[in-house]
């Protein structure tokens, strides 16, 4: 997965905020989080609620908002919670989800409202987007500490697997956990449950060092390491093995569109790879792991600039014939692969 774009000026990386937060605290009223990383945001919540509510003291001094299970959010509603006083803990906390708030422009009472939360309270809005066009955006970027939720890179959800099994007394290898991270899209979720898993079963076979066997043997298929497969074998003009591989993603009932879409971002980088040829850049430019970039490199060495970026065409071509209902999915793969097998 390449690198994702920085966060707009004024709003912090998740290690920026988790380190503010550490520093801060006493002094944040308003935090807003967003992203497509739903963990992070959840585990703020839990943060937050540990930190600053009494034991016990949940219902009187926490309230939440939560539009996906019907409540409905009103600033008049926000006011009212924000300012009731907390009863046992250090701060009441107020927790808003997917109010769309900042998806139109603030008036004057709904940004005084949020400009003057008092310090007894730490109101936590966590949405799936904001729009750092929008002038309610460059308002509250001026008094609230904003912060994006997004997915880590590779090394980043590597280094995090290997840590939550650390915490555990298990240790994992690097291909491993590469493999982990692939299988669950960076989804930190996701991670999460596979990790409680294998956790599990390693306590019950006393098994203290996880290797790739342990994790292709308990985990979901990895889509990522298939195609590495099928590419390789379109690079020793293998058909048989490649369309193979194929058949058997299919049969796992792994959808064709995901297949397809692995298929494009797999030849995008092995273009990326063949216009660098240096692994250091390449690891750096793609944020990826070490032994992934060898792999992108010894891959793109099979085939010439051109052939890439024709194989590239046809394929981000055929997909959208597909999604026009002109060509038939498994019938576009097929034919990408072999054009891929002619090619080398």
């Amino acid at each position: 997965m390449a690198k994702q774009k920085g966060p707009p000026k004024g709003v912090l990386t998740y290690n920026e905020f988790f380190k503010k937060l550490n520093q801060d605290m006493d002094q944040m009223r308003l935090i807003v989080l967003y992203g497509d990383e739903p963990y992070l945001a959840e585990g703020t919540i839990s943060m937050l609620k540990k930190k600053l509510i009494a034991e016990g003291a949940e219902d009187m001094d926490m309230s939440v908002i939560d539009t996906r299970a019907g409540s409905r959010f009103t600033f008049d509603l926000l006011e009212e919670m924000a300012l009731s006083p907390a009863w046992m803990s250090a701060k009441r906390l107020v927790v808003v989800r997917k109010s769309g708030a900042f998806d139109k422009e603030l008036d004057e009472r709904q940004e005084k409202i949020l400009r003057d939360i008092p310090s007894g309270a730490l109101v936590v809005f966590v949405e799936d987007s904001l729009d750092s066009r929008r002038k309610a955006f460059k308002t509250i970027v001026s008094f609230a500490v904003i912060a994006q939720m997004n997915k880590m890179d590779l090394p980043e959800c590597t280094s995090w697997i290997s840590k939550k099994f650390n915490k555990l007394g298990l240790e994992i290898t690097t291909d491993a956990t590469a493999s982990m991270a692939s299988r669950c899209d960076l989804s930190l979720t996701m991670l999460s449950r596979e990790i409680s898993k294998v956790a599990l079963f390693c306590r019950a076979e006393d098994i203290k060092n996880i290797d790739f066997k342990v994790v292709d043997s308990l985990c979901p298929p990895d889509l990522s390491s298939s195609v590495f497969d099928i590419m390789d074998a379109c690079g020793s003009g293998n058909a048989q093995k490649a369309l193979g591989t194929l058949d058997k993603l299919i049969q796992t009932r792994e959808p064709v569109q995901r297949i397809t879409f692995t298929l494009i971002n797999h030849l995008r980088k092995l273009i990326v790879a063949k216009d660098i040829g240096d692994p250091y850049e390449l690891k750096a430019k793609l944020g990826i792991l070490p032994f992934q970039a060898d792999k992108f490199l010894r891959e793109a060495s099979g085939f010439t600039m051109p052939e890439l970026i024709e194989l590239y065409k046809y394929a981000v071509t055929a997909d959208s014939n597909v999604k026009h209902g002109e060509m038939d999915e498994r019938t576009s793969l097929e034919i990408l692969i072999i054009k891929a097998c002619k090619a080398a």
